[in-house]
């Protein structure tokens, strides 16, 4: 877990797809849904199915709010900040078989 402003996110996932409904007329019932979902892939699951209720500068933000949630994780969470700093000068590879954005494969 990890908070950004005044709320704890149990996932990275959890807060992206939260992001896409910030400023919208359903913000706070999608927010507290994907926030509450039992794992990442449901949080995912609510985003997608509900994309047309997305913030209208999504596609613009997105990257932007996926860095600042991956730093926050890292900052709040010392055991796996010291495991990513153990990598030193690695090649760290994402390679999900379904993610044609944030994957290797985009």
């Amino acid at each position: 877990h990890f908070m950004i402003g005044k709320r704890k996110w149990p996932t990275v996932e959890h807060y992206f797809q939260a992001q896409m409904f910030v400023g919208t007329e359903n913000e706070a019932s999608l927010i507290s849904k994907i926030n509450q979902s039992d794992v990442p892939y449901r949080a995912v699951q609510i985003g997608k199915g509900n994309k047309s209720k997305a913030r209208p500068d999504w596609e613009t933000v997105k990257d932007q709010v996926m860095k600042d949630g991956i730093r926050e994780k890292f900052i709040q969470n010392l055991e796996i900040q010291k495991l990513l700093l153990e990598t030193g000068e690695k090649k760290l590879i994402y390679e999900p078989p379904n993610d044609t954005y944030w994957g290797v494969n985009k």
